[in-house]
């Protein structure tokens, strides 16, 4: 076998991987998207067959690559998202307004794999990196780091003790700041990143924490909240929510 034989073999190959790694994601997807959905619904989501989803759940039969395409683009989407999203809050009514609990869907190994694919499709290849601000992000900001393969940076409260660092002011109101410290060490070699933090109702950390990185040189290609709260969050660029809730 000649050098362009094996080249092209090896091109052969790559091509099969690369497709059958689609077909399995798409397999992967829809049985986590299962978990909350009927066939019935996940039919009219795809437009395919429920006796044909559930081959495919099942493992009795792999998608082609056409029909794992379109699975990925449908389920994948950020209404349907959005919609498991939902399932997974919990909120309690406290005086006039309204507290929310994320922590069934920070504990729920499917919602996790299916944000992270749903944010990994969104972002594309282009970031080195994701920034999340301690404590809240850090469980969705893992799963996506898992799943992109990406290098996760971890905006801690607690001042290093070597090292040089980032500090980041973040005012909440004008009798209270708080103070997170991004370390050099984590930032080099990282031209741009994404951030991605669980809650947001002013959007005052994750704005913080975007204007130090600019400072800093490095581009911050989106911002993905978990759950927005209200609408003061959207005045900051490239800003995008999962799941957008009002207050009231």
């Amino acid at each position: 076998m000649n050098r362009s034989d094996i080249k092209g073999k090896r091109g052969i190959d790559e091509q099969f991987r690369s497709e059958y790694e689609v077909r399995y994601k798409a397999m992967k997807v829809l049985r986590s998207a299962k978990k909350y959905m009927t066939l019935r619904e996940l039919s009219k989501i795809t437009g395919i067959a429920p006796s044909l989803l559930s081959r495919y759940i099942n493992g009795r039969l792999l998608p082609n690559k056409a029909t794992s395409e379109r699975i990925l683009s449908e389920v994948l989407d950020r209404e349907v998202i959005a919609q498991i999203l939902l399932k997974r809050i919990t909120y309690t009514k406290f005086g006039a307004g309204s507290v929310y609990d994320i922590s069934l869907a920070a504990g729920d190994p499917d919602l996790l794999y299916l944000i992270s694919e749903y944010i990994a499709a969104d972002s594309g290849e282009d970031f080195d990196a994701i920034i999340t601000p301690e404590v809240g992000g850090i469980t969705f900001a893992s799963s996506i780091s898992l799943v992109t393969g990406k290098r996760l940076v971890i905006a801690v409260r607690s001042r290093p003790v070597e090292g040089s660092y980032i500090e980041i002011p973040v005012v909440r109101n004008p009798a209270s700041i708080e103070y997170y410290y991004l370390r050099e060490r984590d930032l080099e070699g990282v031209r741009s990143v994404i951030i991605v933090d669980d809650f947001s109702v002013r959007g005052s950390t994750i704005k913080a924490l975007a204007e130090a990185l600019d400072r800093r040189g490095v581009a911050v290609r989106n911002i993905y909240i978990i759950v927005g709260l209200g609408d003061e969050w959207q005045a900051i660029p490239n800003t995008k929510a999962l799941l957008t809730l009002m207050l009231y």
